[in-house]
């Protein structure tokens, strides 16, 4: 029965038939749909399961784009999924400038930058040692041989890797 009334308050975007829910849980997961279908994130805050708030905020941020949302999840694992996932969407490559850690903020770059083929996103490598700096060259070279693009080529600053990056055109 609690399931069917969840169905239908979010069908017809009704919160007011989650309070006929009695169980706390299910009523919790009611008002999270209600607020998916809506698309209304001030219904988060008013969900009292801790669980069903964290994952309302974290859906809603998925659904309406915005990363800011993330920001209201407690664990920062859950916060960096939740950044991945709107970077991805969105393809905003400053949104995975907010992500805990400089690996996981360079992987989010170059998933971006090679879907969206560039290379000005490789500028925004988050370089904290040499191997960072590689592998900045390394994005750079990995966007020309996908854009077949000489010119992108020009952006690595490593002698070996720029040489190896040109020779892919010229042999």
């Amino acid at each position: 029965k609690d399931e069917c009334i969840r169905v239908v308050a979010a069908k017809q975007k009704d919160l007011e038939l989650c309070n006929d829910i009695k169980d706390p849980k299910s009523e919790a997961y009611c008002y999270e749909s209600v607020a998916e279908t809506k698309k209304d994130v001030s219904i988060c805050p008013t969900i009292s399961d801790y669980v069903w708030s964290q994952t309302c905020y974290h859906k809603l941020a998925l659904i309406l784009d915005d990363y800011t949302l993330c920001l209201n999840l407690d664990e920062a694992e859950k916060r960096d999924e939740c950044y991945e996932g709107v970077a991805e969407n969105t393809q905003d490559p400053t949104v995975c400038l907010a992500l805990s850690d400089k690996n996981k903020i360079n992987a989010c770059l170059w998933d971006i930058a090679k879907s969206t083929q560039d290379e000005t996103i490789c500028e925004k490598w988050v370089i904290k040692g040499g191997a960072d700096k590689v592998n900045k060259d390394l994005c750079y070279k990995n966007l020309a041989r996908r854009k077949q693009d000489i010119k992108v080529c020009g952006n690595i600053k490593y002698d070996e890797i720029k040489e190896d990056c040109i020779r892919m055109f010229t042999n």
